[in-house]
């Protein structure tokens, strides 16, 4: 973290001085995009707790690392059916009630992660909570999108990509970080309840978003 804060600036000026820079820099004078580029960090940050789930669920439960494994199906057919609905709602209210109920959503899953109960059916309800704030990906594309010029919409697209990319190596540095620390469940309390204030971070952000009618104008 160290090394990519301090080569940061570098990459930034070497990028000023070309014709087809990695990071369109003009994209950041919009703060719809500067918004979206914190949350979208932040997503990549909760997104790699999923790394963790089957490690907790066989030191919650007692089962087996395969047993674990098939315990993430509520997630995975969360991730399955929340976008379609998503989208509907997000052709009908914009892009901001998404985002922000997606994390509020999410912030409500990690709490719950986060006080270790034994209760499979909680368990269950925070992966369900966790994949649809998984759903919000597709709102930020169309944030960025909504932003971007005609000839910078594939660099928007692959920014948020850098984004989102980068955000998960730091969580899962991060979390992987708290929990060796003693190697107990205790830990992986820790580590969620990390993750959910810093999701409410990003969802008091998110009410900064434009709104639908604001959308439609740009």
């Amino acid at each position: 973290l160290m090394a990519a804060l301090l080569g940061l600036p570098m990459l930034l000026l070497y990028d000023r001085k070309q014709n087809n820079s990695i990071l369109n820099l003009q994209l950041f004078s919009s703060a719809q995009f500067r918004i979206t580029a914190v949350i979208s960090f932040g997503m990549g940050i909760y997104q790699s707790s999923l790394v963790f789930l089957p490690k907790m669920s066989v030191e919650l439960f007692k089962v087996t690392p395969s047993e674990a494994s098939f315990m993430l199906l509520p997630l995975v057919l969360s991730t399955a059916i929340i976008p379609p609905v998503s989208g509907w709602i997000l052709d009908k209210s914009g892009s901001r009630i998404i985002v922000f109920s997606g994390l509020v959503i999410t912030a409500i899953s990690l709490v719950l992660f986060s006080l270790m109960l034994n209760n499979l059916w909680v368990f269950y309800a925070a992966e369900i909570g966790l994949g649809t704030g998984l759903a919000i990906r597709a709102s930020l594309k169309y944030i960025v999108l909504g932003e971007a010029g005609q000839m910078t919409k594939a660099a928007s697209l692959g920014m948020l990509v850098i984004f989102i990319s980068t955000g998960q190596l730091t969580g899962a540095a991060i979390i992987g970080g708290i929990i060796s620390g003693a190697g107990s469940t205790s830990d992986f309390g820790q580590a969620f309840l990390l993750l959910a204030i810093l999701t409410s971070i990003l969802a008091a952000l998110a009410v900064l978003l434009k709104s639908r009618q604001a959308e439609i104008k740009r």
